[in-house]
């Protein structure tokens, strides 16, 4: 779920490990949106919906 707070985070699943993540124009997306990793900074990814046009 990238429910936006102060820091813009959410978390995202990949495989079997929890990730801080925040989207590409920091939007909140609902829980359960398959997403793309675009970029790893650090211990956070940043993502955006699948389909998205980059």
């Amino acid at each position: 779920d990238l429910t936006p707070d102060p820091a813009h985070l959410g978390a995202v699943r990949i495989g079997r490990e929890e990730w801080h993540a925040e989207t590409t124009d920091r939007s909140h997306l609902p829980s359960g949106t398959r997403v793309e990793v675009v970029q790893i900074e650090g211990t956070r990814a940043v993502v955006r919906p699948l389909g998205e046009a980059g």
